[in-house]
């Protein structure tokens, strides 16, 4: 059995780790808070850090309190349940701040956190696996285990929404050959799976879309709302002749934050978020929005030749991993717009590309905004708005 140290905990770093010093060598130790002292035993060793795992907590941290859901520390889904709710925050803006001046060199354009009113009770949509037994063919659901590989069986989790915890307790029938599931709330309460697809209404911020049930669309309603906020006023501030939605799903942004805009152009791949889209089109009459289906990075050069001017506003909502450097490049370069706003749930990949745009001459940073979209787990959102570099 490898020996157990003492250590003082320093801080915490981005995926919920507290970051502590051995013998000069960095050591991340699950589930220690700043300001902590712990007994912990080495995991893993590296050449210039090791991991570690508290065994027990000699001095803890006011912040430290009893997490809720039995799973916690065998479930790979939340990381900050041993931790208050303020001080989650704090830890995640901290975390935000230090990754984008360490990988994009910025100091001082983080603001601070902002969030909605539920840490728990918030999720609308989650995926499982099908767990299946050979003798009684019986199905249950299961999360990924803290190793990204083990299903782990659950009859519970407190950060679903009432109406979708219920399928933790009454497991729907699923189909025979389905590996993977997943569900989503209308508006209504009701429960929609992805084996089907299923078009329903949801309504943020007074406005009605209609979502599918195979295609991705925010979880998190209430923190939604927030950042459409944001969006708008940014739109009215800049009042463009022309908005880029770029990775625009459902059309969720343009609806809520673009009305006024003369000139919409959505570009989305998924086809049954385009389906949304343009059903999302119909209904609200908007003449003004040209719907575009293709990958982002493929279909965005031509679409900005052939439409780009100076008086438009380019929305960017990309998947976890970022922008293409290609298309990251193209947008430093040779796209002069009155603004860009970029949506991140990875403050690793914002980095990387803020770095590259504020590597030209065409853009300025003017605020980075952290949202938690995602309380109790390690993920965080943020919103970075850009300027013309006049």
């Amino acid at each position: 059995m490898r020996k157990s140290f003492q250590l003082r905990i320093e801080k915490s770093v981005f995926g919920g780790d507290g970051l502590a010093f051995l013998k000069g060598k960095t050591v991340f130790v699950e589930n220690a808070l700043p300001g902590e002292i712990v007994q912990a035993r080495l995991l893993s060793e590296k050449k210039d850090w090791s991991r570690a795992k508290t065994l027990k907590v000699i001095t803890p941290s006011g912040a430290r309190v009893e997490p809720r859901c039995r799973y916690y520390g065998r479930c790979g889904g939340c990381q900050y349940q041993h931790a208050d709710y303020p001080q989650e925050l704090r830890m995640k803006e901290s975390q935000v701040r230090e990754v984008l001046e360490k990988f994009a060199g910025i100091h001082d354009r983080v603001q601070s956190i902002l969030h909605g009113k539920l840490d728990y009770g918030y999720r609308r949509s989650a995926t499982f696996q099908v767990i299946r037994e050979k003798k009684t063919k019986v199905h249950s659901l299961a999360y990924i285990s803290k190793d990204n590989v083990t299903p782990l069986k659950v009859q519970s989790c407190d950060l679903l929404h009432p109406s979708l915890a219920r399928v933790l307790k009454e497991v729907p029938r699923i189909g025979r050959d389905t590996k993977k599931i997943s569900f989503k709330v209308s508006q209504d309460g009701k429960v929609h799976s992805d084996e089907k697809e299923v078009f329903f209404p949801v309504t943020l911020s007074g406005q009605r879309l209609l979502v599918s049930s195979q295609a991705f669309f925010q979880n998190n309603w209430e923190v939604t709302e927030l950042i459409s906020h944001k969006i708008a006023e940014v739109v009215s501030r800049f009042r463009p002749q022309v908005f880029f939605d770029l990775y625009a799903g459902v059309g969720t942004f343009t609806f809520l934050c673009a009305k006024d805009v003369p000139k919409i152009i959505c570009v989305e791949e998924n086809p049954h978020a385009m389906a949304a889209l343009r059903m999302n089109r119909e209904a609200s009459g908007w003449l003004q929005v040209d719907v575009q289906e293709g990958r982002v990075e493929r279909v965005f050069e031509k679409l900005w030749r052939e439409a780009g001017v100076s008086d438009a506003l380019i929305f960017l909502d990309p998947p976890r991993q970022g922008l293409d450097r290609k298309l990251a490049a193209f947008l430093a370069d040779r796209v002069k717009a009155k603004a860009l706003v970029y949506v991140s749930c990875d403050p690793a990949t914002l980095a990387r590309d803020l770095k590259i745009f504020l590597s030209a001459e065409n853009w300025k940073l003017e605020e980075i905004i952290p949202y938690d979209m995602f309380p109790r787990t390690k993920h965080v959102e943020a919103v970075a708005v850009l300027q013309a570099n006049s």
